[in-house]
């Protein structure tokens, strides 16, 4: 699984884009509730510190959308812009000439190979009293892919940063992040367009609590891996754009085991998770004779967790809710110009998942040669 993948993914991807480590909250019969990294919680029987719960998952997920979102932009088939070339092999590009037109023989610049960059910021707030707390994410990505005719296979490394702090015991961490995986994407044609994401991760979370009059802290480290795939569909209507998402990801992550500063023994952990994507689009192209393109649009995405391990206070308290399905809206543009250059901001807010907030911004650059 990918840890804080910025514009996401992004992801996350998502994004995904999105960590703590062995940190939990310890209950009178000596059972707590525990996270690792980027794992859901899970039940352990060491006192430890603060917790996020799943929420670092589906953070991470959304960057990684949002990323190669802007990145792999449906465009009027005419531009040729997600495509590259059209079936005749003829190379197509953004041109100013009312907005849409293939490229003439006569042109020198051809879409064929594209270096990316993006930045991501993610806020996740949990108002669970017994697992309260508040969680900023700074994502910096890059990428290359290249153009096989309607195939774009890619590569890409992102780095991030996130700060958490837990109210209810005091508690927090400082988690970074280096992640790095290949992409396919592959134009069927106009309508259908498939995308595989792969990627693996290292990271080094701080952590810190307070029990009484100490402050305990403690250092593991963290790897994982994700697979992601989607079908999507895309149809023009005049300058109205209509895309539809079905997506689904895995992911697998370890913790190691490490020793805090009260010589505690904290075990590691390993953790699955599975999430099933389906979102919906609509877009309006602006172009004219300025050789400027402009492309705003709405989104709404349903998500639904198929697998995690579930938040869990100590037996006989009130329990978190463990909602599996979240409703994410979000809005956004990109930007085209006359020459190799383009760029796009996406803003996303997730709803329908009790005692959780987030809301997420990410932007991205590109240029095409």
């Amino acid at each position: 699984m990918q840890k804080k993948l910025g514009a996401s993914a992004l992801a996350i991807a998502a994004v995904a884009a999105a960590s703590l480590g062995g940190t939990g909250t310890a209950s009178a019969t000596g059972i707590e509730s525990l996270t690792s990294g980027s794992l859901p919680l899970i039940t352990f029987a060491t006192p430890t510190g603060s917790m996020e719960g799943p929420s670092r998952q589906h953070q991470e997920a959304n960057t990684r959308r949002n990323t190669f979102g802007l990145r792999f932009m449906s465009m009027p088939p005419a531009l040729g812009l997600t495509g590259g070339s059209l079936e005749d092999g003829t190379t197509t590009a953004w041109r100013p000439s009312g907005g849409l037109f293939g490229m003439s023989a006569g042109d020198k610049w051809s879409p064929g190979v594209t270096f990316w960059g993006g930045v991501s910021y993610a806020s996740t707030e949990n108002d669970f009293a017994a697992t309260a707390f508040d969680d900023d994410t700074y994502s910096l990505s890059a990428g290359v892919d290249k153009k096989f005719g309607k195939f774009t296979v890619g590569l890409y490394a992102s780095a991030s940063v996130s700060d958490t702090e837990s109210s209810f015991n005091g508690g927090s961490s400082n988690t970074t992040t280096l992640t790095m995986g290949p992409y396919l994407n592959y134009q069927l044609n106009d309508m259908f367009r498939f995308e595989v994401n792969l990627g693996g991760n290292v990271g080094e979370v701080d952590n810190r609590r307070v029990a009484g009059a100490a402050v305990i802290t403690g250092n593991q480290d963290t790897a994982g891996w994700f697979a992601s795939g989607a079908a999507n569909i895309d149809h023009w209507i005049g300058n109205f754009g209509l895309n539809g998402r079905l997506g689904y990801l895995f992911a697998d992550s370890k913790n190691s085991p490490y020793v805090d500063s009260t010589a505690t023994a904290i075990a590691g952990v390993e953790s699955h998770f599975e999430q099933l994507q389906v979102s919906g689009q609509v877009s309006y192209y602006v172009g004219g004779s300025s050789g400027v393109g402009f492309l705003p649009y709405i989104k709404a995405e349903y998500l639904y967790d198929i697998s995690r391990e579930e938040l869990r206070t100590a037996p006989g308290t009130l329990q978190p809710a463990n909602d599996r399905d979240e409703i994410v809206l979000g809005a956004g543009f990109s930007v085209f110009s006359d020459g190799p250059i383009s760029g796009g901001l996406s803003f996303t807010k997730g709803f329908a998942r009790d005692q959780f907030d987030n809301w997420s911004l990410s932007g991205n650059v590109s240029y095409a040669f």
